[in-house]
């Protein structure tokens, strides 16, 4: 049955999620590509979603401090109210304005080691994968009921929200944090072979193979080395509090 699809290459809108341990989805955070931003570009978005703006529409060190005021905001981080901030360890989330204004607000920041969040970030855990499964069905949905009209970055907000309601609901999100034992802490959710490193595959070159039908001589080898997949969709971080208390939005 054929399927009207839109294109497989398009313009990038970066969203930033903040999704707490008990269970809550604090307003998210919408990078578009433009020079400025404007109110329609975050259209039926979460009531409270900052909307941003940039010429690529890519989170920044520059973007990612305006991410974390409105990130204290939210829970009313403080030294008095303490929050715990797990981030994914790029460089975009590490700059020295970032750290500094973490610790002015009684933020911890905590990165996730290369190469594990497919195993330790809640969110790749436990919601990414049914919400990409449902933001396409939105987005299939949509153009079945609008054929002939493109998707435009006016629609992205709308699109996530309805498809974040349905992945990130309460027993989701508490069960993408306890399965990686990060919260109830649990230090044995892992077993040895966890830590076992990546399997190394050795092939013979095929085209050297071809030219040496009947010998070995010269035979140059392929080495490719698997690796865990990483999410390119979205940019996303999980909060959980220091002192158990439940976090909800303003």
């Amino acid at each position: 049955i054929a399927q009207v699809k839109s294109a497989e290459r398009g313009i990038s809108v970066t969203t930033c999620y903040f999704i707490g341990a008990h269970g809550v989805v604090i307003p998210a955070v919408m990078i578009f590509p433009r020079k400025y931003y404007e109110s329609n570009m975050a259209l039926n978005a979460f009531p409270g979603t900052l909307g941003l703006a940039n010429s690529k529409g890519y989170m920044t060190k520059e973007t990612f401090v305006d991410v974390m005021k409105h990130f204290v905001k939210c829970p009313n981080s403080s030294k008095e109210n303490p929050t715990i901030l797990l981030i994914d360890n790029v460089e975009t989330h590490l700059s020295a304005n970032a750290i500094n204004f973490a610790q002015e607000n009684g933020v911890t920041l905590s990165t996730f080691p290369p190469h594990c969040t497919h195993k330790l970030q809640p969110l790749d855990v436990g919601i990414f994968g049914p919400f990409k499964s449902y933001y396409d069905n939105v987005i299939y949905n949509w153009m079945m009921n609008n054929p002939g009209v493109p998707v435009t970055i006016y629609h992205v907000a709308g699109f996530m929200q309805e498809a974040l309601s349905k992945a990130a609901i309460p027993v989701n999100i508490i069960a993408s944090f306890e399965k990686p034992g990060i919260y109830p802490f649990n230090r044995s959710v892992f077993q040895d072979t966890d830590y076992i490193m990546s399997t190394v595959t050795v092939q013979l070159n095929p085209n050297v193979r071809a030219n040496n039908p009947n010998g070995s001589e010269n035979l140059r080898e392929t080495v490719t080395t698997s690796a865990p997949e990483t999410s390119e969709t979205v940019i996303a971080t999980a909060i959980t509090n220091t002192n158990d208390s439940l976090i909800s939005p303003s």
